[in-house]
């Protein structure tokens, strides 16, 4: 650890002394001297300065320092009751930390105050009120982990004047001290100014100092001063430190209360104000009220540093520290997963900004397009990516990649559940018949399995399974009571484990029969023929004959028939063998009858049609030998068999009988009557007595009712059914019972009417755009009468009427027609027709041709091109979705810019994507859209394009010229350019980049260039670079022109330079035992190699040298003498070389003179000699400092300074009064101990004169004087739009009165100008300067005495002035050059 001290005696220290009758003797001191870089201690009579810095280390990192005092705390005098206060301003990386002690070790009293003044940035130490204990050295300590910097300064509290002794001030009471030398004659203003910052106790003895007599004048004055100043700035919430990060904005604000509002603000970093308006929007100001803000967008490394805001004489100051986070993933990318044809989404956030982050999915690339959406959030740091209608093919590893850095996550695909939009349905069916299971799903992309109880079916002939797009059947054939059962099928789909399935049960029921028509005995002749008959209600039961109670397996000459419903046994030739009980038996049903050999007899029967006799005629039925039914009146008709009434009586106890004729002709002509009509049924019989008679319709006995009658004669029966319907076509029976027997008659009653409808759901077997393909099942009831043909109707869907498309003959269900349009919803129906008429329509649901048609989607945004005064060409692309149907055509429609109305431009649909449009006006802004039209109608109009004016056409723009480097950085390149020389005029220019790595170009800005320059910030490091650029109006885009070579990312080549501005001193004075330490700041590209030199040669040795790019610092924690020296820093790059040489001087504190002799040469004077101190002849600058004093005081006063030589005469002495001498050698590190008189030295007392009557009565000055100018207006040069400030000052009493010109007039009263005079001082704003404001402006001052006149010419210019420009800058370079 080293310890360096630092003294000097002050550079100036001037002492005054005089007395009076009523003053006392008072000592004013002055502390004005610094030494170099270092730290300076002052001493003197009265007040202490000392600094002191303990290190901890010699090697200090770059960018950091040890604490340094930037405002140092100053010595302190006052009075008991008083306040002291101490305030320092401390800098230092890291940010030293603040401390304040008592050199004696006695701890600060409680009652001060210790704080942080925010506002101004210092460190306070209040002491209130002072009591003589608080006299000592105070220490401020600033401490951080290189240093302790220790700043020593002293506190004297004096007693005041009231406690002093009216004795001692006796004791004071002296003659006139004769006349100083007086400190060189300044104004009244700044006499003023000087009063203003000295305590009121010594307001007289400065006045006397500075020669002004009239001190209650000045006094008064004073105090009008200070009541006129009014704080103008005062400051509510300062500055205050922002620690962020990278890629943020930041915002610095302050509140502040303004007095005046155009006093001027300034923003600045470090040392060098803010370019705001050519930051390129990187700086923005902004005020909010009494709040005004500095925003910091995109900020980098580059921006950390200190920033301050300068108003008026006020400065606040606020560090910005950047962090610069590594880049990272912040969070982990989830797996994603969805369902087929929703969108998937992946999300990562980054750390920060990369301009390299790419999607991947598995390992390939992705682009954004109608699959793909990449977006990244506003703050750049979000990565999104959305995969749209989302597919099995979609399923895998997608990864985020920003640099080295890879996120992966996998996505799965969920196939979108398979659904049963119509399920499988319970079904009853009898055994024998066919069972049908039929089922439609949500998809046709499925594999169908049909299970039985668990168990897989396979196809065959029992089992028929289709599926046909989204219908699934199965049927099972000729169903069989084993065929119950659960049936289930099974939908499965790739992608997707899960079974869907629906369940339905089969159940077959055993087939019964009931008999229709029962048998009745028969008797037959031997050798006729016979019959027995028996109808079943189902055909598809089968029964067994037996005879006698056993089962007919071989009987010869019997036949035995089945026709349908309709059981049969024949005997062709009616035999003995043949008689016996015959039984019938089905499931269900059972029928007996007898055969018998009987005699022949003859009987004759006849048979007769129904006539119709209107909605409700009646028919007369016989039986004809014919087989015939005719009606009685019939032509066909003939009249009754006289062989009929020839019959012999039947015997009176006959069985109820029925010819035999007559039972054949019923069974095998059914009876016919149409709906509406009315059925008379009569059938002749034999019986004695008469017979019960009883009707059954299918094996139901009938009743009389409303529309039903039955009326027995004596030998027929007659069933009347009037207004027949449909439901009574059927089987009727009539049984004849009397008490020797029974007899039955049975016979069909077919009522004719239109057909029912067709059966069941319309299959549709194909559904396109060109054709539709349906069958469908024949109606159950056909109506009585054969179907002859089916008609096909159709209707669109929204439409009311039906339009007849073919017709079907009745041997096929099933049609295809193709007058339909793809896309169109239609309604399909289907009716059966018979002779009786049509049936009712079987309606289908609404189906489509084909996939539904939409109108289709949004054509892109209309380009308008080949634009001229009277017609315009508009270019678009097809929409991204047609709606299922080719785009038929467009219409394109115009309107007026800030119009409404949009007016078709065609009438017919466009066929291409490209119309001239014509008959505009002239200087007419237009805007144009598309209308894509498809089978479905039109669409959406696409967006507007943008408005184009109705002109003849500009000519693009030309190749850009002269396209250079203007400048670079380590993170920017700056271009400029020149304008085409070819074509119209551009409105901006596309400037593009690619990296030395790659091939692709990519745009520097969003939007064109206006200018012809611009800088490209954020590159990387040494980076080499390509840039073209193209320039661009409404015409179109120019030809690109390319560098020649490309361009790293780096400063120019430049030779060193020293940053003089850096505090780099070119002389250097160091006491012996402390540091010396130079620090250099200089500039270069490359970064220049540094050489430190000592007298020429290379130093080494003690030394510690720190290196940069930027700077180097120079350091020797303790010099000797030898150190002196010239030391020069030498910088070199392959561009060029500097040096700079700084002279160093190794010093202490001066040895003592010796052998001080007095003696009397002249009268009343002393002259004093001494030997040479051997420091003041080795140095020049060193000298003698002569002091006397009184005998009777303890007060050392400066008789004479700056004295050379070894002897000195001291004058001035006071007869009779006794002085001490001493000698002290200084030089720049301060005194040396002091060389006294060891004897008093007794100046003789001569007769005094009275000299009152010599002095001449005083005469009161005449101060008025004409008004002049002491600094004159000078002239300016403004850019337009900026504010213009000219200033001049002025003398003059009276107060002269002002009056502003410009030319001959006056303009004092003017608002454009606003003008402010005070103090002398005349100050006129022009605001926002106008090319009109140029000329001679004057200022004219007068009072009763005089008048004075100064005047100035005002040059306002514009950005494109380039003479003027030009003559501005190399004024401002001149001036540059000379500061």
């Amino acid at each position: 650890m080293t310890t360096i001290h630092h003294q000097q005696l002050l550079q100036e220290h001037v002492s005054m002394e005089f007395s009076s009758s009523t003053t006392h003797v008072q000592t004013f001191s002055q502390t004005t001297k610094i030494v170099g870089e270092e730290v300076v201690t002052s001493k003197s009579s009265s007040t202490v300065e000392f600094f002191s810095l303990v290190t901890r280390s010699s090697d200090i990192p770059p960018g950091e320092s040890v604490p340094e005092f930037v405002e140092k705390p100053h010595p302190v005098t006052a009075s008991e009751g008083d306040k002291a206060v101490f305030r320092a301003r401390v800098q230092g990386n890291p940010k030293p930390n603040i401390s304040w002690k008592r050199e004696s070790g006695i701890p600060i009293k409680e009652s001060a105050k210790i704080f942080y003044d925010s506002i101004n940035k210092e460190h306070v130490l209040k002491l209130e009120p002072l009591t003589s204990d608080d006299s000592d050295n105070y220490k401020c300590i600033a401490s951080n982990d290189h240093a302790d910097a220790i700043y020593t300064v002293s506190l004297l509290v004096t007693e005041g004047q009231e406690k002093m002794d009216f004795k001692k001030m006796l004791k004071k009471r002296a003659p006139p001290a004769p006349k100083k030398k007086q400190k060189k004659g300044i104004g009244e203003k700044e006499m003023l100014e000087i009063l203003s910052k000295v305590p009121k106790k010594d307001f007289e003895k400065v006045c006397m100092e500075y020669g002004f007599t009239d001190f209650r004048g000045l006094l008064k004055k004073l105090k009008e001063m200070k009541k006129v100043e009014v704080e103008t700035i005062r400051i509510l919430k300062p500055l205050e430190d922002i620690q962020t990060k990278i890629d943020t904005t930041v915002v610095f604000d302050c509140i502040m209360e303004l007095k005046d509002p155009n006093v001027k603000m300034i923003w600045m970093k470090g040392n060098e104000p803010l370019r705001i308006q050519y930051s390129l929007g990187k700086y923005d100001v902004k005020q909010m009220g009494t709040k005004h803000m500095l925003v910091i967008t995109n900020v980098n490394m580059n921006d950390a540093g200190t920033y301050s805001l300068v108003v008026g004489d006020k400065r606040m100051t606020a560090e910005l520290t950047v962090l610069d986070e590594p880049l990272k993933f912040l969070g982990e990318m989830k797996p994603g997963k969805v369902t087929e044809r929703q969108t998937a989404v992946f999300e990562i956030r980054l750390s920060k900004k990369v301009p390299n982050f790419v999607w991947k999915f598995n390992g390939k690339e992705l682009k954004r397009d109608e699959k793909y959406e990449i977006t990244v959030s506003e703050d750049g740091l979000t990565h999104t990516l959305k995969i749209k209608d989302a597919r099995l093919s979609d399923a895998g590893e997608f990864s985020a990649e920003a640099g080295d850095l890879v996120q992966k996550a996998q996505l799965t695909i969920d196939r979108i559940p398979i659904k049963f939009v119509r399920t499988l349905k319970n079904v009853r069916v009898k055994e024998r018949s066919r069972a049908c299971l039929e089922c439609e799903l949500t998809s046709k992309d499925v594999t169908l399995h049909w299970k039985k109880d668990g168990q897989l079916l396979e196809r065959s002939t029992k089992y028929s399974m289709s599926h046909e797009g989204k219908r699934a059947e199965l049927v099972i054939e000729d169903a069989l009571l084993s065929d119950s059962g659960e049936y289930t099928v099974v939908a499965m789909q790739d992608g997707d484990p899960t079974e869907y399935y629906s369940t339905a049960m089969v159940t077959v029921e055993e087939r019964l029969a009931t008999v229709k028509s029962g048998m009745s005995d028969v008797h037959a002749a031997t050798g006729s023929p016979a019959e027995l008959c028996v109808v079943l209600n189902d055909e598809k039961v089968e029964g067994v004959w037996l005879k006698d109670g056993k089962e007919i397996t071989d009987l010869p000459g019997v036949q035995i028939v089945k026709q349908g419903a309709v059981h049969k046994i024949i005997f062709p030739n009616m035999g003995p063998e043949h008689e016996g009980k015959y039984t019938f038996r089905a499931k269900g049903a059972e029928s007996e009858a007898s055969v018998f050999i009987a005699g022949k007899a003859a009987v004759h029967s006849r048979q007769t049609h129904p006539r119709p006799a209107g909605p409700r005629a009646s028919a007369e039925l016989f039986p004809d030998p014919r087989g015939v039914l005719l009606h009685p009146s019939s032509p066909h008709s003939t009249p009754p068999n006289p062989c009929w009434a020839s019959l012999p009586p039947p015997p009176p106890t006959d069985p109820p009988t029925i010819d035999p004729s007559v039972l054949e002709a019923l069974a095998a002509h059914p009876v016919t009557v149409k709906v509406g009509h009315t059925a008379n049924i009569k059938v002749p019989f034999r019986a004695k007595p008469l017979p019960k008679v009883t009707w059954y319709k299918d094996g139901v006995e009938v009743t009389e009712e409303e529309r039903v009658s039955m009326e027995r004669g004596e030998d027929q029966a007659l069933l009347t059914i009037s207004n027949c319907v449909r439901e009574d076509s059927g089987l009727v029976l009539l049984k004849l019972k009397n008490d020797h027997g029974t007899a039955t008659a049975s016979l069909h009653l077919s009522v004719l009417d239109r057909p029912k409808p067709p059966q069941g759901r319309v299959e549709f077997l194909e559904l396109s755009g060109s054709c539709v393909h349906m069958k469908w099942k024949a109606p159950k009831d056909n109506g009585g009468r054969p179907v002859t043909q089916f008609i096909v109707e159709r209707r669109m869907v929204g439409k009311r009427s039906w339009i007849k498309i073919g017709e079907v003959d009745s041997k096929f269900t099933k049609f295809s027609t193709n007058k339909i349009e793809e896309g169109k919803a239609y309604q399909f129906r289907i009716l059966a027709v018979n002779s009786e008429g049509v049936s009712d329509p079987l309606e289908t649901d609404e189906v489509f041709a084909g996939n539904p048609i939409e109108p289709p989607g949004l054509a892109s945004q209309p380009q308008v091109t080949d634009v001229t005064k009277e017609a315009m060409t508009i270019t678009w692309n097809a929409p991204t979705q047609d709606g299922g149907a080719p785009v038929l055509g467009y219409i394109v429609e115009r309107r007026k810019k800030g119009s409404n109305l949009w007016v078709p431009v065609n009438k017919d649909p466009i066929q291409d994507t490209k119309c001239t449009v014509d008959g505009l006006l002239e200087d007419t802004e237009y805007e144009f859209r598309v209308i894509a039209v498809n089978k479905a109608g039109p669409g959406q109009p696409s967006m507007a394009s943008n408005s184009v004016v109705a002109k003849d056409p500009v000519k693009p723009p030309g190749l850009v010229q002269g396209l250079h480097v203007s400048d670079s950085s380590n993170s920017s390149i700056s271009l400029a350019w020149r304008e085409p020389a070819e074509g119209d005029p551009p409105s901006g220019y596309i400037l593009e980049m690619r990296a030395e790595d790659t091939k692709e170009w990519s745009k520097c800005t969003k939007i064109p260039i206006s200018g012809t320059c611009y800088t490209v910030g954020g590159l990387t490091e040494r980076q080499k670079y390509f840039f073209r650029i193209r320039a661009v109006n409404e015409a179109g885009v120019g030809e690109p022109v390319e560098l020649d070579e490309g361009v790293r990312a780096m400063p120019p080549p430049a030779a060193p330079k020293f940053d003089l501005s850096a505090r780099l001193k070119s002389h250097m004075v160091v006491r012996a035992g402390t540091a010396l330490c130079i620090h250099a700041a200089f500039s270069g590209s490359p970064p220049p190699n540094v050489i430190w030199q000592k007298d020429g040669i290379p130093t080494k040795g003690r030394e510690t040298i720190t290196k940069s790019k930027n700077h180097s610092q120079f350091l020797i924690n303790s010099t000797k003498r030898s150190d002196s020296g010239v030391y020069r820093i030498l910088l070199q790059n392959e561009f060029g070389e500097a040096s700079y040489d700084i002279h160093v001087r190794v010093t202490d504190f001066p040895r003592p003179p010796t052998n001080l002799q007095l003696f009397e040469e002249v009268p009343n004077t002393v002259t004093l000699t001494w030997n040479h101190s051997p420091d003041v002849q080795e140095d020049s600058e060193a000298h003698y400092v002569i002091l006397k004093r009184d005998a009777s005081t303890a007060t050392w006063f400066t008789a004479a300074d700056h004295v050379f030589s070894n002897k000195y005469t001291v004058t001035g002495l006071l007869p009779g009064r006794k002085y001490y001498f001493r000698v002290v050698a200084r030089n720049e590190i301060g005194d040396s101990d002091p060389l006294d008189s060891k004897d008093t030295w007794h100046v003789n007392k001569d007769k005094t004169e009275d000299l009152s009557a010599k002095l001449k009565p005083y005469q009161q000055k005449d101060w008025r004087h004409a008004p002049r100018f002491v600094t004159p207006l000078k002239p300016h040069t403004v850019l337009r739009g900026q504010d213009c400030t000219m200033t001049c000052a002025f003398l003059g009493n009276p107060r002269p009165t002002v009056t502003l010109y410009k030319g001959d007039v006056n303009i004092t009263a003017n608002s454009k100008f606003w003008y402010n005079s005070t103090s002398g001082v005349c100050t006129i704003v022009i605001p926002t300067c106008t090319l009109k404001d140029s000329g001679e402006y004057s200022v004219l001052v007068e009072n009763e005495l005089g008048k004075d006149r100064s005047s100035c010419a005002l040059t306002v210019y514009d950005k494109d002035d380039k003479s003027i420009l030009a003559s501005v800058t190399e004024s401002l370079q001149k001036s540059k050059y000379l500061m």
